[in-house]
């Protein structure tokens, strides 16, 4: 193992940011996927859309992209 970072706390290895640089990769590849099944339903979009911009789930600014709506909302909330 190759450490990048050293700190008083914690040492950081290039084996580790590579595989957070995947897992982050799978979770935007999943995010693109569940947007475009979304946004291919115009009902459900609107639906969502509609939630997300109550103000149970109050922004500071009107959230208009899908995308937007899943990061906010969440997978889990989405399963609902």
């Amino acid at each position: 193992m190759t450490a990048i970072l050293k700190s008083s706390e914690s040492i950081f290895y290039l084996e580790d940011v590579e595989a957070d640089d995947e897992a982050l990769r799978r979770l935007r590849n999943l995010n693109d996927k569940i947007t475009n099944m979304i946004e291919f339903d115009i009902s459900l979009s609107y639906k969502i859309l509609k939630m997300v911009n109550t103000f149970a789930y109050y922004t500071r600014v009107k959230v208009t992209s899908i995308q937007q709506a899943i990061v906010i909302l969440g997978l889990n909330e989405l399963k609902k």
